[in-house]
């Protein structure tokens, strides 16, 4: 089910929202990374802590990671961190050198620009593992970069295949990480996003990315491993009706009356299961926002958990 658009005090996390719901059927694994950082993204920034719309926004969030989490439990790429970022890494520096072989080969298109900007935001989900060394800031910069070159030599009527990078390479840029041409220009492209609209907003966190020799070409939204990521389809056979025994196979004992469930039973028992699902998503939420040191919102949310666990809370 395709996540509705942020609302406008969480516009910055809109291009991982949108990845998200590109890659849902195709790479569910990537999928959930895209949400999972679009979180870590809203509650670095507490927008939740003014913005009630914000707030309910992630909860819904939440919700819909803890569910992906759910039908991928079986994947090591959900469960082990290492192999999930090996997976995330590999699917980001493919559709990035899927782009830049366009650049090399002056072949751009505006493809070439929306696919650059996404590979931007794939490498951007490998802070979720650890803090950004310099060449993975760099490749980021340079995605965006060209993005923006590009979509501005479209705007201006000319050919963005006539540009002529001075003569170094990207290797250089990211040995040396002061390079002018990139440091200089990134502050322009800090305004480009997918839809235009403003993406200067950062977190910190993610592992250095080896060049790939001979990148294999990938359509974006293809997964190498996407048959393998979906949950398995589990059939349940209804149980028969039990057949009336014979008199050769009666009992010897007597056999006590199953006790009939009445509708206020069953009630009561869904009542109680979404007590307890809302209390572990309050606590949910109040280990989040410890994460990032938002105290009150830790004590508010740990204090409806206990208040629906029946404690007396003042």
């Amino acid at each position: 089910m395709a996540i509705l658009a942020p609302p406008p005090s969480l516009k910055f996390i809109t291009n991982f929202v949108k990845r998200a719901n590109e890659l849902e059927n195709s790479d569910p694994v990537i999928s959930y990374y895209c949400k999972y950082y679009a979180i870590e993204e809203a509650l670095a920034a507490k927008v939740h802590q003014t913005d009630p719309a914000a707030a309910e926004y992630i909860t819904n969030l939440l919700d819909a990671v803890e569910k992906d989490k759910s039908n991928l439990n079986d994947q090591d790429t959900i469960t082990d961190e290492m192999v999930g970022q090996a997976y995330v890494e590999r699917f980001a520096t493919r559709v990035f050198a899927n782009a830049d072989k366009d650049i090399i080969n002056k072949k751009v298109t505006r493809t070439t620009a929306s696919n650059l900007l996404a590979a931007s935001n794939f490498l951007e989900l490998l802070k979720l593992f650890g803090d950004p060394d310099q060449g993975l800031l760099d490749r980021i910069k340079y995605c965006k970069f060209h993005a923006a070159r590009i979509l501005k030599s479209y705007a201006s009527g000319e050919d963005p295949n006539e540009y002529e990078p001075p003569d170094v390479t990207l290797e250089d840029h990211i040995s040396e990480p002061e390079s002018t041409r990139i440091d200089d220009l990134s502050r322009s492209v800090q305004r480009v996003s997918l839809d235009g609209t403003s993406s200067a907003h950062s977190v910190s966190s993610t592992p250095s990315l080896p060049m790939p020799s001979s990148p294999p070409p990938l359509a974006l939204g293809f997964s190498p491993v996407a048959a393998a990521s979906a949950p398995p389809l589990i059939f349940t056979p209804p149980l028969a009706a039990p057949s009336k025994p014979s008199a050769s196979q009666s009992q010897p004992y007597h056999h006590e009356q199953k006790h009939q469930v009445s509708k206020t039973e069953v009630q009561q028992i869904m009542d109680e299961a979404e007590r307890f699902s809302l209390a572990q998503k309050h606590s949910r939420y109040a280990i989040s926002a410890l994460n990032y040191e938002d105290v009150d919102t830790a004590v508010k949310e740990l204090k409806a958990a206990l208040k629906l666990l029946g404690e007396n809370v003042s």
